[in-house]
Formats: structure tokens, C-alpha cells, sequence
């Protein structure tokens, strides 16, 4: 199994890469928090990057916008696409960074999808579980 690390869109990429290759890791996650970096610009960096250093981007780690709170009294409340205020354009987000991945010929995304309600009949369980599906169905054709 190859072993990575994530390495974020700012910066050198060929730097960040080299480095990582250099201490034995073949592979990486592309992080990007920021929908805004999902541009034709950076796909091309991208993609010039990975032909000069053959680093491997196994996915692209997504982020979103709005409150992240890391821990279990505010981030239910806050990650991922479970709290209803901020569902919607984190959504529009991972359709973003869905594009931006085919663009830099990466399949998978990857997203903290929040703490998802243990009961199937929580009106946020099911509105993840709608959200997701919609996302999985737009990725579906690109495999």
C-alpha cells in the first residue's frame, strides 16, 4: 500500500511535491479549503506539476465555507453538510471541487461530511443523505 500526505494548492507545488517524494511518499491528497482556488489556473499549475515531479494524487481533500468548530459540542453544529444553514453552498462547493478534480484528472473527493444523526427519521439525516446522493450522482459519469 503506498503511504501520502496532503499537501495544499498554495505555494510550490513542485517544491511540496519533491519534498514529499523525497521522504518516501509516492502519493498524496491535494487539499483545498478555499472554493475560490478551483480555477482553470490552478489545474493547469497542477497538472504541470505532477508531470515534472510524477507525484500521485490519490484525491482531492474539499473544504467548505462557513463555521468549522473541531470538536463534539460545537462541531455538530458547524461541519460538514449537516447543519441546514450552510448545507446548500457547501454543496454548490463539492460540485466545484468536483470539477476541478476531473479538470486535474483526479476521481476522488474526499469532504468532512459532519456528524450525521444516528436516526434515519432526523430530518438531517435524511437531507445528508440527499445532498450526498446528488453529489455521488454528479461524479458517477467520471467514474
Amino acid at each position: 500500500m503506498k503511504l501520502g500526505v496532503m499537501i495544499g494548492i498554495e505555494g510550490d507545488l513542485c517544491a511540496e511535491f519533491r519534498g514529499a517524494i523525497e521522504m518516501g511518499f509516492p502519493t498524496c491528497q491535494l487539499v483545498v479549503w478555499n472554493s475560490a482556488l478551483y480555477t482553470e489556473e490552478n489545474a493547469q499549475k497542477v497538472r504541470e506539476a505532477v508531470e515534472k515531479t510524477r507525484m500521485e494524487i490519490s484525491a482531492l481533500w474539499a473544504g467548505w465555507s462557513g463555521p468549522a468548530v473541531w470538536n463534539f459540542y460545537d462541531g455538530p453544529e458547524t461541519l460538514g453538510l449537516v447543519p441546514k444553514a450552510f448545507r446548500g453552498i457547501r454543496l454548490l462547493e463539492l460540485y466545484a471541487a468536483s470539477d476541478f478534480a476531473e479538470k486535474i484528472s483526479v476521481s476522488d473527493i474526499i469532504t468532512h461530511v459532519g456528524f450525521i444523526p444516528e436516526t434515519p427519521n432526523n430530518e438531517d439525516f435524511c437531507g445528508v443523505v440527499s445532498v450526498l446522493r446528488s453529489l455521488a450522482l454528479r461524479m458517477k459519469p467520471r467514474g
